[in-house]
């Protein structure tokens, strides 16, 4: 099994007194588990897509049951060396330390995959792990998302998988037996951020020939599945790239789409401050929003009456939008701006937030939310390829009317005094797909597995490399 690590990190652990004082396979083990506290930190950053300026939690409990009863001197060693830095602001019971690896490693050292030396110590991790599984598919609605994880195949296309930003380096690329790899070379404008899509990139290659769980999840871009106390559930899948995404399908070769819902977390805002004005009379703001919430028409409507929006390509906007709702004051620009736009329901936020704190209202759109798309992925049947995303549901094209009708019918049900009875609610929820055409794809993968000459199969790449936009030939 492979760890994450940082070359000079380990180098450091080599050299500390407190390796010095070990020796044989005591030595060995102790080295590992020093790498292993790295990698849990590494793999946080790889899940949360976050960079490394945050703080990674680790309950006491999880690093005893690996580490041992040594994990405290580890991690003490690990503080002196100047390899980890502790968050000193934790409550017992609340919320537990949390660590960091200290930002000059990245600007001196590399992030690299390491194997675990001790045999030992590498059995009892992937026990570990195989017991955790067992717990996992305990949980009916977990294993089910497990079971339709292994259900996925990767259409290989490395290059249009990488992240944006990181076209104009100097990149080369090079054929394998597996697979073709791009390799970003040492000056690429985010390394960690391509290095978070190559373990997401290379785990789901690794799923194509198998549809083991126990084999998944050995894999370093897979996480535990859990379910938290707003309902969301967390997974694998739910963290991998959108433009990764696009090269899934199902092991038959079925393409993937999607159904979502249009605005999700203000149409589920808009939805519960109209349900708390019950049958009172309605404003014609409470009229507007609600029919913004069944034409999807939000962000739009909020583009057209805002100059300060109107600026904002869409993606930032929505950013903005989920930010005003969010932040603990209104004292921000974009939650002014979204105050002269709906007055009425903005000032409905901002006395929750005075009343039960700032973070109630990502709590109150996220639980229902998962209200309405938990609750309906668990009623999906059995055998059906689908997989949750927070407020889409992933599944093949014959399915996609039947999930989306489900949806509907679920929305319909938790606000039958808000909706009026004739909604259709057609255009609250989104249907679009996910996987590349077949016409999007390169013929990378086709000569790949074709070509049974190398020096054809690698000339063919070569052309096909020089000869695209998208990349800038080696000098």
């Amino acid at each position: 099994m492979k760890l994450y690590t940082i070359d000079i990190a380990v180098d450091k652990v080599k050299k500390s007194e407190y390796l010095s004082s070990l020796s044989g396979a005591s030595k060995i083990k102790t080295l590992d588990r020093h790498c292993y506290l790295i990698h849990m930190i590494l793999k946080s950053r790889v899940k949360h897509s976050l960079d490394h300026r945050y703080f990674t939690s680790i309950h006491s409990h999880d690093l005893k049951q690996v580490l041992g009863r040594e994990y405290k001197a580890i991690i003490n060693n690990l503080l002196e060396l100047d390899i980890v830095e502790e968050n000193k602001n934790y409550k017992a019971g609340s919320f537990t330390k949390s660590y960091r690896l200290k930002s000059d490693l990245f600007i001196n050292g590399k992030i690299q995959h390491r194997e675990i030396q001790s045999k030992w110590f590498n059995s009892k991790i992937e026990n570990l792990y195989k017991s955790k599984v067992e717990e996992t598919l305990n949980n009916l609605v977990l294993k089910k998302i497990l079971q339709n994880t292994t259900k996925l195949h990767l259409i290989d296309e490395p290059v249009k998988f990488t992240p944006d930003r990181d076209y104009h380096v100097k990149t080369t690329y090079q054929i394998t037996e597996d697979a073709p790899v791009i390799s970003f070379g040492e000056f690429a404008s985010n390394p960690n951020k391509v290095f978070r899509y190559e373990e997401f990139r290379k785990a789901l290659v690794n799923l194509n020939s198998h549809n083991s769980v126990e084999k998944l999840v050995l894999e370093n871009a897979y996480y535990e599945p859990s379910v938290v106390s707003s309902g969301r559930i967390y997974h694998m899948v739910a963290s991998i790239p959108r433009k990764i995404r696009k090269g899934l399908r199902t092991k038959e070769n079925e393409p993937i789409f999607e159904v979502d819902m249009a605005s999700a977390q203000p149409s589920i805002l808009m939805l519960e401050w109209i349900k708390s004005i019950g049958d009172k009379s309605w404003s014609s703001e409470v009229e507007n929003c609600l029919e913004l919430v069944l034409n999807g028409g939000i962000y739009n409507h909020i583009k057209k009456q805002s100059k300060y929006y109107q600026k904002l390509e869409y993606s930032e906007l929505k950013k903005q939008v989920l930010r005003s709702l969010d932040y603990k004051t209104h004292a921000i620009e974009s939650a002014k701006e979204l105050m002269k736009v709906f007055p009425s329901f903005m000032s409905w936020i901002k006395k929750l937030k005075e009343i039960n704190g700032h973070t109630y209202i990502s709590q109150i759109g996220q639980s229902r939310e998962a209200e309405i798309f938990v609750e309906v992925y668990k009623k999906l049947p059995y055998e059906m390829f689908a997989l949750i995303i927070h407020d889409c549901i992933l599944t093949t094209k014959k399915d996609l009317e039947l999930v989306k009708s489900k949806l509907i019918e679920r929305v319909k049900k938790l606000y039958a005094e808000v909706l009026p009875k004739e909604a259709s609610l057609q255009q609250l929820f989104k249907t679009d797909r996910v996987s590349f055409t077949d016409e999007e794809l390169s013929n990378k993968n086709w000569v790949k597995h074709v070509c049974s000459d190398e020096n054809i199969k690698e000339q063919y790449m070569m052309d096909e490399y020089y000869s695209s936009n998208d990349y800038i030939p080696l000098e």
